[in-house]
């Protein structure tokens, strides 16, 4: 099976699951080639070799726009006219998604003809926004192209006309948490193509034999932004330190925030207790999480939904406190594999965590359910392999004959 995967940025540091689909479905026997809206990452080569995918074909916008531009517009005039107006009917009340989305249009033009090429069994519009106006190319002109679309708590806040649209006519619609099936059907997406595929976890790739967890250490990681909250990781840090002899946080990932942040641990007082260690190799973020004894994350995000570090720290046995967010009692049992917070508190939060330290029991307990959760309920090569049935599935009935390299 042939599958082209239209991403924003591809690989992204944020986003390792997509690397481990693309992964995963090329073990499967596909043929995937991705296709991203943005120019490289600024370290796509080290990313490249870092998560092995230098077998996958991937192309990128380029860094001038301006030709880009002028060429789409003399060579392919029905297209461009065709996405401008619609944009500019849909959006012309939103001023900043409409700018976003005409510069897009020179790139989406682009993705399409490559796409033409590469002649997919089927598409796969990895993010269900602005990739949706390569989408509405193929609705317009070649209508029996099969298309895939996930649609995840961003693209739902986003609430982008053209998801809607695409969505409802793609042949399946993805989520990554049932609490979106909601808000997917207010859409008027009929229920019986929308799936719920949980972002799984490599786990031959990021698992680690057992290690001895240090006492009083703590990670904490994900894109240094304000509402993730990491000022109250740092708060509750600084209780702990006062409350416990030896206490140590790592922390990783790179944002806006890194610098207010690092400002807020000196006024803590937290200099030799806390690392900012910015964005490091999955390999260095997975040998941290083995030897951890907690996790914090409490971010309020309103994008989030089941985020896969917490799925990744649960792999490696670390006891998970996480803040209440939509849908995060799909993933945690709070007092059986891990802990939902309600309080913002900073010293109810360490004093909980206290206690639970307290109790040798409950941490053995809590650890060996967690890791048993990942294990049995978020494999990446399960979520991937359904998309795949799922794709095959859709082919094989519309009687569209498929062939599997290696298959």
């Amino acid at each position: 099976m042939k599958i082209a995967y239209i991403c924003m940025q591809f690989p992204a540091p944020s986003e390792t699951f997509a690397s481990h689909d693309v992964r995963t479905l090329e073990k499967l026997g596909a043929e995937v080639s991705v296709y991203c809206m943005r120019g490289p990452h600024e370290k796509y080569s080290s990313l490249v070799l870092e998560r092995d995918l230098q077998r996958i074909p991937i192309s990128h916008a380029a860094s001038n726009v301006i030709f880009p531009f002028f060429e789409s517009l003399f060579l392919s005039p029905k297209l461009f006219a065709h996405l401008f107006f619609q944009c500019w009917k849909l959006l012309y009340r939103r001023p900043i998604v409409l700018l976003k989305s005409l510069c897009l249009i020179p790139r989406s033009i682009e993705i399409f003809h490559e796409v033409l090429k590469f002649k997919p069994d089927m598409l796969h519009l990895f993010w269900g926004h602005f990739p949706s106006l390569v989408g509405l190319l193929f609705l317009k002109t070649d209508p029996s192209q099969k298309i895939s679309v996930f649609l995840g708590a961003y693209d739902l806040e986003l609430r982008y006309p053209f998801s809607e649209i695409v969505g409802n006519a793609a042949q399946s619609v993805w989520t990554h948490s049932k609490s979106n099936l909601p808000a997917l059907e207010a859409l008027g997406i009929a229920s019986s193509k929308i799936r719920v595929a949980y972002r799984g976890v490599d786990i031959a790739r990021l698992d680690l034999p057992p290690a001895e967890k240090v006492n009083g250490s703590i990670v904490s990681g994900g894109r240094l932004i304000g509402s993730k909250r990491f000022d109250l990781v740092l708060s509750v840090v600084e209780k702990l330190y006062h409350q416990r002899a030896s206490v140590s946080l790592k922390m990783f990932g790179e944002g806006e925030e890194k610098v207010s942040l690092q400002t807020l641990a000196k006024k803590l007082q937290l200099e030799g207790v806390v690392q900012f260690l910015g964005h490091v190799d999955q390999g260095r973020v997975m040998k941290e999480l083995a030897s951890a004894q907690i996790f914090l994350f409490f971010s309020t995000y309103g994008g989030e939904r089941l985020p896969n570090i917490v799925k990744e720290a649960m792999l490696h046995g670390c006891l998970c406190f996480v803040s209440r967010s939509t849908g995060i009692e799909e993933l945690i049992e709070s007092g059986k594999d891990g802990f939902i917070l309600d309080s913002s508190d900073p010293r109810e939060i360490s004093e909980f965590i206290c206690r639970v330290l307290s109790d040798e029991l409950l941490v053995r307990n809590v650890r060996r359910e967690a890791r048993k959760k990942i294990l049995e309920n978020f494999r990446v090569e399960t979520s991937v392999g359904f998309m795949y049935e799922t794709w095959r599935s859709s082919l094989s009935q519309d009687g569209k004959r498929e062939v599997v390299s290696g298959g």
